[in-house]
């Protein structure tokens, strides 16, 4: 079964790829546009404040970067909201990797 194969080796190449969950809350006027790589791209932003974290998924290791821009009285309802997208970026990881774990083993079964 070729097409199969094939299939599970773009699966094992794309999950080679997949090392790093980066969640980016930015505050302000921006446009999100794909550049020439298909990664996401900031322009136009009219500020510099952001919460960032960056999951390393091989390692675990969890990192996050406040800007000292953001404005106090927005700190506590932001750093909330940034908190809830990293669970949910974690969630949804662990999900894909689920059904690619599942996908992987149908794919075997089948040789």
């Amino acid at each position: 079964m070729p097409a199969a194969a094939d299939l599970a080796e773009k699966l094992s190449k794309a999950a080679d790829k997949l090392v790093e969950l980066r969640i980016v809350t930015v505050i302000g006027d921006a446009a999100v546009g794909l550049d020439a790589n298909q990664k996401l791209q900031l322009t136009g932003l009219t500020s510099t404040a952001a919460y960032v974290t960056s999951i390393d998924l091989l390692q675990g290791d969890i990192w996050t970067s406040t800007s000292d821009s953001v404005p106090e009285e927005q700190r506590s309802g932001l750093r909330a909201y940034h908190d809830q997208m990293v669970q949910k970026g974690q969630e949804i990881v662990a999900r894909n990797l689920g059904l690619l774990k599942d996908v992987v083993d149908f794919l075997d079964k089948r040789r």
